[in-house]
């Protein structure tokens, strides 16, 4: 008779147990926003709703010049390949194919017919000082950007240098490169 009396109330146990573990997911998947029978967990509840994109400017030797929308995370490459890749005379040392996208970005391709080009990363103060407009100062600045940055990305980069802008970067974008 204890046996059963026993028996009786483990099973009382373990369907109370049973419950308050139903109880307990029912809990975990309103919360979550899951159905209690879905069989796969929802990725929702692991990334953002949105992927970020942003928008990436190709002109020069570039096929199909224009504005190509890429996922953050992306690289150069894939803009370059959205527009139809490269021109036969595109100076591919001057862009790294590999720089991940974390930012609008408009990407100048230039030729390769363009010879004596000036390294942005490994020009001396010297040779940065030939490139029109730029003085030991803004040499000085252009080295410190590049150290504090671990290097020039991309050649518009260069705009972001203080005392160096659009024009300047217009006018001397055929003169340098990565």
């Amino acid at each position: 008779m204890k046996t059963i009396i026993g028996v009786i109330f483990l099973v009382f146990l373990i369907v109370i147990g049973m419950s308050a573990i139903e109880y307990n997911e029912a809990l975990f998947y309103n919360s979550a926003g899951l159905q209690k029978n879905s069989t796969e967990v929802s990725n929702d509840i692991f990334s953002s709703e949105e992927d970020t994109t942003y928008e990436v400017t190709l002109s020069g030797e570039i096929k199909n010049e224009g504005c190509y929308t890429v996922n953050e995370g992306d690289f150069l490459l894939n803009a370059i390949q959205l527009a139809g890749g490269l021109t036969i005379n595109a100076d591919a040392t001057c862009f790294n194919n590999y720089l991940p996208i974390t930012e609008d970005l408009s990407i100048y391709i230039p030729a390769t017919s363009d010879i004596n080009k000036i390294s942005l990363n490994k020009a001396t103060i010297e040779e940065l000082m030939s490139l029109s407009g730029v003085g030991q100062t803004i040499a000085n600045r252009i080295i410190d950007y590049r150290y504090n940055n671990g290097g020039f990305k991309y050649l518009e980069e260069i705009m972001k240098v203080d005392g160096l802008g659009q024009a300047f970067f217009e006018k001397s974008k055929n003169k340098i490169c990565l």
